[in-house]
């Protein structure tokens, strides 16, 4: 299940396509992954088997959604980045952030 596009952004056209954040990745991408999987699986329920972020992701999601849960079978987080610590003010990120452009870190940042 590949989605190449957003569902009415152009990338090339639209800078709010580029204007995401987890959060976002948690209450759309996760569901739609979740509902496009049993979908085509035709399952009720779905194994979710996530790595760093992509946990991050789904405990947010389950979060929003609680409900989300009865869509599961099970839900295993290897590595969970959950905590990010003093990121923002270590390297690289603190040289990002002296850059002119900052049109690449206003909503993940949200600065």
């Amino acid at each position: 299940m590949v989605v190449k596009q957003h569902a009415f952004l152009d990338q090339k056209k639209d800078a709010k396509f580029w204007d995401w954040c987890l959060d976002d990745l948690a209450v759309y991408d996760i569901p739609a992954v979740i509902d496009g999987v049993r979908q085509f699986s035709g399952w009720n329920k779905v194994a979710y088997v996530g790595h760093s972020q992509g946990n991050a992701q789904m405990f947010l999601a389950l979060q929003f959604d609680p409900k989300l849960n009865e869509k599961l079978s099970v839900f295993i987080a290897l590595a969970p980045a959950v905590y990010t610590g003093p990121l923002l003010t270590t390297f690289p990120v603190n040289s990002l952030m002296s850059l002119k452009d900052t049109s690449h870190r206003k909503s993940s940042l949200h600065v």
